[in-house]
C-alpha cells in the first residue's frame, strides 16, 4: 500500500532539522522517498502557493511586475512538480510543510485529493509541544522574525491547539491525523529526527543527523528585545524585519543559557488556554499542560529581560568597538547597535548583488518563469 506522511511540524518541534537531515540524506532506503519542491526541503512555500495562491514577501518582492498569466504558469510548475515527485519506484513518500495549518478546511480537501492521486493513503503526522515551551520558544521566534512581541502580554503566543489541529481532522479524517507527544528526553539519542525516523520505520544513519536549529542564547534575545524595545516600535516594514533577521544572525555568536519563563509569567497565560488544552490532552492522550518548576536564570519580569549581563555588554563591546562607551546606557546601545546595523545592511546588499550578477539557481528559475510564462 502506497503511503504519503504529511508531516506538519507543529512548528517548534525540531522540523527544520527533521527537513534538513531527511531532504539531504543520500538515501532513505528503496522503501521511503522524501519529496523536494523547488529545491526545498521545507514544501511549505510551494504547497501554499499551489493550493492557496499564497506567496512569501521575499518572493513577492523578487516577482514584482509579474503578470496574472506568469502567476498561474508558476503555480502550474510548481503542481507538475508536485505531481511528478510520485514515482512508481517507491512505497512511501514524506511530504513536510509546517505552515500548512495556514491553508483553510477547503485547500486541505484539496491537497489531500491532490495526493491521493498517487497514494493508497495519507497519513498526516505531526508532534505537539507542551503548551508552556511552546509559549516560550514561539516567544522567541517573534522575536527572531520581527512579529510583535511584548513580554507583558504573551496572549498572541498561545499554542491554539485547537485551530491548528481541528481542520486537520476534518479535511483528512480524524483516524488519518497521528500526533505525537513532543518529550526529546524520552526519544532515542534525545533526538528528534531519530525518533521520526523510528516512528516511521525508515532506516536512517545518526550520523547524518543535520542540526538546524538558529537558537539565540537569553543575552542575544535581551539585546534584541531591546532594539525592538527602543528602535522598532509599532507595526514593523518588511525593511525592519529584514533588518532583525540581520541582526538575529549575528546575535547567535552570543553563548549561554536558553531563554527561560518564570511559573509565576506562564500561568496566567496556561490558565487563559485551558480549554484549548484540556481538548489536546484528550486528543493526543497525553499531558500537554504541566507548568515548569522554577529554573535559575528564569525571568520574571520585562525588566529581567532587558537588564544586559556583563557578558551580553563585552560581547556588544568586541564587536562594535568605539562606538559603544563604557557603561553604556540603553539609549546607547541602541544607538550603537542602529550604527551596527547600517553597515550589516551595507553588507548584505552587496552579497546579494554579487549573488544577483553569479545568476543562482533560484534567480535563474524566476527569470525564467518571467520570461516564459506558458512554460
Amino acid at each position: 500500500m502506497r503511503t504519503c506522511y504529511l508531516h506538519i511540524g507543529m512548528p517548534k518541534t525540531g522540523t527544520m532539522s527533521i527537513q534538513a537531515s531527511l531532504g539531504r540524506a543520500a538515501s532513505l532506503g528503496d522503501k521511503f522517498k522524501y519529496i523536494v519542491l523547488d529545491r526545498q526541503v521545507n514544501c511549505s512555500a510551494a504547497l501554499l502557493e499551489i493550493f492557496a495562491g499564497e506567496v512569501s514577501l521575499r518572493d513577492q518582492e523578487l516577482r514584482a511586475g509579474w503578470t496574472p498569466e506568469q502567476v498561474q504558469a508558476n503555480q502550474a510548475r510548481l503542481r507538475q512538480q508536485l505531481d511528478g515527485s510520485f514515482g512508481t519506484q517507491h512505497e512511501a513518500f514524506i511530504l513536510s510543510g509546517e505552515r500548512l495549518h495556514n491553508l483553510t478546511a477547503p485547500q486541505l480537501k484539496d491537497l489531500r485529493e491532490a495526493l491521493a492521486r498517487h497514494v493508497d493513503q495519507v497519513k498526516v503526522v505531526a508532534y505537539v509541544r507542551g503548551a508552556a515551551s511552546w509559549i516560550e520558544s514561539a516567544f522567541q521566534q517573534r522575536l527572531k522574525t520581527g512579529s510583535p512581541a511584548d513580554f507583558n502580554n504573551l496572549r498572541n503566543v498561545l499554542p491554539k491547539y485547537r485551530t491548528k489541529f481541528q481542520r486537520f481532522d476534518r479535511a483528512f479524517g480524524r483516524e488519518n491525523v497521528v500526533l505525537w507527544p513532543f518529550n526529546p528526553a524520552e526519544f532515542p539519542g534525545k533526538d528528534v529526527v531519530l525518533d521520526f525516523c523510528q516512528k516511521l520505520g525508515i532506516p536512517f544513519d545518526a550520523s547524518q543527523v543535520i542540526i538546524d536549529n538558529e537558537g539565540v542564547s537569553v543575552d542575544g534575545l535581551a539585546l534584541l528585545y531591546l532594539y525592538r524595545r527602543l528602535a522598532k516600535q509599532g507595526k514593523l516594514s518588511s525593511q525592519d524585519k529584514l533588518d532583525i533577521r540581520l541582526l538575529t544572525r549575528q546575535l547567535r555568536d552570543i553563548e549561554g543559557d536558553k531563554m527561560r519563563l518564570a511559573p509565576s509569567v506562564l500561568k496566567p497565560y496556561l490558565e487563559l488556554t485551558a480549554d484549548d488544552m484540556a481538548w489536546m490532552e484528550e486528543r493526543l492522550g497525553s499531558s500537554i499542560s504541566a507548568l515548569p518548576p522554577a529554573r535559575p536564570g528564569a525571568l520574571s519580569t520585562e525588566a529581567d529581560l532587558l537588564t544586559l549581563t556583563p557578558r551580553a555588554l563585552t560581547w556588544l563591546q568586541r564587536t562594535l568597538g568605539e562606538a559603544l562607551p563604557d557603561s553604556p546606557t540603553h539609549a546607547q546601545v541602541v544607538a550603537a547597535m542602529d550604527l551596527w546595523l547600517a553597515g550589516l545592511r551595507s553588507q548584505a546588499a552587496r552579497a546579494g548583488a554579487g549573488k544577483s550578477n553569479a545568476k543562482t539557481p533560484r534567480a535563474d528559475r524566476l527569470a525564467a518563469a518571467r520570461t516564459a510564462p506558458n512554460a
